[in-house]
């Protein structure tokens, strides 16, 4: 299941992404992708379950 949201974006954070996709060889959408997923799991991590 895949869920679209739309997020802004500022700038730095922009290019933060843009960096790490290069460093990876990632496209920017795969790599937002990838960090959105890690910062979920670090969530969890913390809290045990996420609300959703």
């Amino acid at each position: 299941m895949k869920v679209r949201r739309s997020i802004s974006i500022d700038p730095q954070t922009f290019n933060f992404v843009m960096d790490q996709a290069k460093k990876e060889g990632r496209n920017f959408s795969n790599m937002l992708e990838a960090i959105v997923r890690r910062y979920m799991r670090s969530l969890k991590k913390d809290k045990g379950n996420v609300p959703t």
